[in-house]
């Protein structure tokens, strides 16, 4: 067990100062009984400081430039809490606010100290309150982002999970790097509202031009990886896409699957990824590999689970409905199919999803969305196949093929009924890899 439960890094005032106001922080600590650590991020080091600050200890630690980005790699280094708050130009007000976060610990794997969401308050020069402002809305458009305070300094991090992630910027652009980068590993983000009052800000001329363009060198970036499949809610966002035959596509196959799976009993989906099938139907399982789709999930699915689609760990006949759609083609286990019908009970409904390669249109649509989206799934299908093919696999597999519908001439959803139970193993698998 961890012996310090929150670090607190402070860095841009001057040490003396910050000690001063650490002295104020020091009782509302005591008032939450957490155990703490003070961290003091000095550029360049200084020396001199007390080794402990109201009955806490206190540590000096040297940064090389001073940046924010630098004071918060510095601070993810040393600290040793399981919380780390960090707080930029620290003062006496910030203890409510440290108050605050102790007692929102376990809420969340972030909580921002937010100025722009409801309750919250700001007072600043009016230069650097305009491109805060803008440059917020920017990114909070730009990235599709929930969170209205994406470049607050204060914050409250779960150590474990910072660690996790890479700190590549250098200004306050970082900020909003760390946070999708959080939200990337399935962290969950709380806003706690927060009056900011800038009494004391100072800057180098050109410093507002050099925030800007850092912000939108790492916005070209961030847009890159928030709109990846490997994004946590790729699949969830794609519902509402701004792309017409993206949006189009998965409300049609939402429409289907919704209508086949449509039935009392307990329904299992194999691969459930984020999409609105599984958030809409919190009774449902979900299995998936992706352990970041499963922190996603973790508000609207309690009963989710992390395994592979070719080694379901459950017992025969478990199920009334299985669910496994556009999981088969990612990946090279060749019992998914099997798998499926295995924990289904006989009379149960087993729906199985995928491209059907032997169409005109799957291949063509596939190439138009690779144009559009290269950074989507047209070239993750190591597994082709084609209605002869699947349907003979979950004839094999004791089904009975009960309907058959498409989603733009070229994604295949399979309905079956179970008939008769093929024990785990049994048979050979008529199906080959892909190796195109």
């Amino acid at each position: 067990m961890n012996a310090i439960d929150v670090t607190i890094a402070c860095s841009g005032s001057s040490p003396e100062d910050t000690v001063a106001a650490l002295e104020h922080i020091a009782p509302r600590l005591g008032e939450c009984r957490v155990r703490a650590e003070f961290l003091v991020l000095v550029a360049g080091g200084g020396g001199g400081l007390p080794d402990r600050a109201g009955g806490f200890p206190l540590r000096e630690v040297p940064v090389e430039r001073g940046t924010c980005g630098d004071a918060l790699r510095a601070a993810v280094r040393e600290a040793r809490g399981d919380w780390l708050i960090t707080l930029e130009n620290p003062s006496p007000p910030d203890a409510s606010l440290v108050f605050g976060f102790c007692h929102r610990r376990n809420q969340a794997d972030l909580v921002i100290a937010s100025r722009y969401v409801r309750g919250g308050a700001y007072s600043m020069p009016w230069l650097r309150s305009a491109i805060s402002r803008t440059l917020n809305r920017v990114y909070r458009m730009a990235l599709s982002l929930p969170v209205h305070d994406l470049s607050s300094g204060r914050r409250m991090y779960r150590s474990s999970m910072l660690r996790r992630v890479p700190i590549e910027g250098d200004d306050y652009d970082v900020l909003m790097e760390v946070l999708l980068r959080f939200m990337s590993k399935g962290g969950s983000v709380e806003e706690l509202p927060f009056h900011y009052e800038s009494t004391r800000y100072r800057q180098e001329p050109g410093t507002e031009l050099r925030l800007v363009r850092s912000s939108l060198r790492t916005l070209k970036r961030m847009h890159a990886l928030r709109n990846s499949i490997d994004f946590p809610d790729y699949d969830y966002r794609a519902y509402d896409s701004r792309i017409w035959l993206q949006r189009y596509w998965q409300r049609k196959r939402f429409q289907i699957i919704r209508r086949f799976t449509d039935g009392p009993g307990r329904i299992l989906d194999v691969g459930c990824g984020s999409s609105r099938i599984i958030t809409t139907r919190p009774e449902m399982f979900g299995l998936d590999i992706n352990i970041n789709r499963l922190r996603f999930l973790r508000d609207t699915l309690p009963r989710r689970l992390q395994a592979t689609a070719g080694a379901l760990p459950f017992g025969d006949e478990q199920f009334d409905t299985v669910l496994s759609s556009q999981v088969i083609e990612h990946t090279a286990e060749l019992n998914c199919v099997q798998e499926a019908a295995r924990v289904c009970r006989t009379g149960g409904i087993v729906v199985i999803g995928t491209p059907d390669y032997s169409t005109f249109w799957w291949p063509v649509t596939e190439r138009l969305y690779a144009l559009a989206r290269p950074s989507a799934y047209a070239d993750e299908h190591i597994m082709h196949y084609t209605h002869a093919t699947l349907t003979r696999e979950l004839r094999r597999c004791g089904c009975e093929i009960e309907e058959c519908a498409y989603v733009g001439g070229g994604e295949l959803i399979v309905k079956a009924v179970k008939r008769r139970h093929l024990p785990k193993g049994e048979g050979p698998c008529g199906l080959r890899l892909n190796r195109d």
